[in-house]
């Protein structure tokens, strides 16, 4: 018994490596064919993609030469039964010259009625110095119209000794060469600008005195001064402006206030107003006085 077992124990002790080893085996050669099998699909998927990445410019180019030209084709077809530009329509046209215009739609007769951009149109129209903002359009069958919102100057802003001018909706802007407006009012004051479109909306109600106005103070961000005339000052309630100048109107009618030796009239307060004399009216009157 003892002899058996030993020689069982010997067999199995043998026979343990070779159960072991032979899935060893078996295993390390699926891996290896595996192995070589994924390589083959990877180097096959990179020089696809190798093959798709140098074919594809030439495709490209190929496409977009094939799209122009169809595009081309599109617009002599067009042409052909009447779309083409015989009209351009300007509207809205007041201080923008015509050869600007001209020159930044550039379209001539006969093209395309489809063949310019107009949004780049719109873009060159609005880097015009008088154009606020710009809308162009098509319209069948052969007209490109355009209409323009041009800045409408109100006066001219002196600040830090330079000039700008000031629009309808209190934008400034840079002068244009062979500015037209070199007698509009000058404003001067911190957000002046701003302020302006208010206080001229005002001035309009006052025809005998907005074509007098020469220059406006905008003080302290809150209220205005008035020169008339470039020597008489209009000292003008900061809330009640239109209050101030029917005051104003009344005593013109009434003595020609302008016409005296005053040089300013405070019409800030409802139930006073102040006069101050010219030096020299100051000085004879002193003088009168004292004799």
């Amino acid at each position: 018994m003892d002899d058996r077992k030993s020689t069982m124990s010997s067999l199995s002790s043998r026979s343990n490596p070779r159960v072991v080893t032979k899935p060893r085996l078996a295993k390390k050669r699926a891996y290896t064919s595996l192995s070589i099998k994924q390589n083959w699909k990877l180097l096959s998927i990179v020089v696809l993609g190798l093959s798709i990445v140098l074919a594809w410019a030439p495709f490209m180019n190929a496409l977009d030469i094939f799209e122009k030209s169809i595009a081309l084709r599109g617009q002599t077809f067009l042409k052909q039964i009447g779309f083409q530009v015989n009209d351009l329509i300007v509207e809205g046209r007041s201080l923008t010259s015509q050869e600007d215009i001209l020159k930044a739609v550039n379209i001539q007769r006969g093209e395309s009625l489809f063949a310019s951009d107009l949004e780049a149109i719109k873009k060159r129209l609005e880097a015009l110095s008088w154009v606020r903002t710009a809308t162009v359009q098509r319209r069948w069958p052969f007209t490109i119209y355009v209409r323009l919102a041009e800045y409408r100057p109100i006066a001219l802003w002196q600040q830090k000794a330079k000039f700008y001018l000031v629009d309808d909706q209190g934008h400034y802007f840079k002068i244009p060469k062979n500015n037209p407006f070199q007698s509009l009012p000058i404003l001067t004051g911190e957000e002046a600008p701003k302020n302006a479109p208010q206080l001229f909306s005002i001035l309009r109600d006052f025809p005998s005195i907005i074509g007098r106005v020469t220059g406006a103070i905008y003080l302290g961000k809150r209220r205005w001064d008035l020169m008339l005339d470039n020597r008489l000052k209009l000292k003008l309630s900061e809330e009640r402006i239109k209050q101030s100048l029917i005051q104003f109107v009344k005593m013109e009618e009434g003595r020609k206030i302008s016409d005296k030796n005053i040089v300013a009239i405070d019409l800030r307060f409802e139930d006073k107003v102040y006069f101050q004399l010219a030096p020299e009216a100051a000085e004879i009157k002193l003088s009168s006085k004292q004799t």
